[in-house]
């Protein structure tokens, strides 16, 4: 598919995003909708949206800079996991400082499993097609 290959389109996808996540993390929400489950532990529906922000984020960094790339620059990756880890973080912290809005240490660690997981995928996807 030819719109995968544009490297340049994920870049600018990339870069919108990081300012898309940061908009959202000002907005003041109302309320973070839950789920009580059937033990009774309580879901708030914001983590899958956590999750899902930084899972884009890898996802379009891979179209970016990993996708249909013969030799990875694992020094670049590495910079990028770290460096969106700390971003997550540095999103969540901030939030602390704002009137409507606090700090929760679990919306980070939903923020980092986006990453993670979304590295994970891209390292079993790469042993896919080291193996064809």
């Amino acid at each position: 598919m030819k719109i995968l290959e544009n490297k340049s389109l994920f870049k600018i996808f990339f870069w919108c995003w990081i300012v898309f996540i940061i908009i959202l993390t000002v907005i003041p929400w109302a309320s973070n909708p839950k789920i009580l489950t059937k033990s009774g532990l309580e879901f708030r529906l914001d983590y899958v949206g956590h999750f899902g922000l930084f899972f884009i984020l890898f996802i379009f960094y891979y179209f970016w800079k990993l996708y249909l790339t013969a030799e990875i620059n694992l020094k670049h990756l590495t910079i990028f996991i770290v460096g969106s880890i700390f971003f997550a973080y540095l999103d969540e912290y901030m939030q602390g400082f704002l009137p409507s809005r606090k700090y929760n240490i679990i919306d980070f660690y939903y923020n980092a499993s986006g990453i993670v997981i979304g590295y994970i995928c891209y390292l079993i996807l790469n042993l896919f097609r080291i193996k064809k």
